[in-house]
């Protein structure tokens, strides 16, 4: 396929911008999603190369629409992510994973983890302190 008919099947396909699931199945998640979000986007303010969002639709190949929200962690060690965390403020449980040469890695420790992308402290108390 040429350039020009990529280009052109990649300018037809229509990206959703929802996949109409909700955000956060409560107001705790929700506040947390926002809190992070927030103060990710204020610590990287200075950072032109660096984009925070929250709840983003992601696709990895361009004129595909169909890859977006497969089983996550697959997906994403697919597609290169560096780092990936998932917080329970419910149960205040925190897991993570990290890129190495073969692939996302568990953390195993993360209560005092740094991330190395984000140059962030994780520890767990009485609630995630970032």
């Amino acid at each position: 396929m040429t350039p020009q008919q990529q280009a052109l099947i990649s300018s037809e396909v229509f990206y959703p911008a929802s996949d109409g699931k909700p955000v956060a199945d409560n107001t705790k998640q929700f506040r947390w999603i926002v809190v992070i979000e927030q103060n990710l986007e204020w610590l990287f303010a200075d950072e032109p190369n660096v984009f925070v969002t929250g709840d983003l639709l992601w696709y990895p190949i361009e004129g595909n629409n169909t890859v977006c929200t497969a089983r996550k962690l697959l997906f994403y060690d697919r597609y290169g992510v560096e780092e990936y965390y998932i917080y329970d403020p419910d149960r205040i449980e925190l897991s993570g994973w990290h890129r190495s040469d073969t692939g996302l890695d568990s953390i195993e420790e993360m209560n005092g983890w740094i991330s190395p992308r984000l140059g962030i402290r994780f520890n767990l108390a009485e609630e995630l302190e970032l």
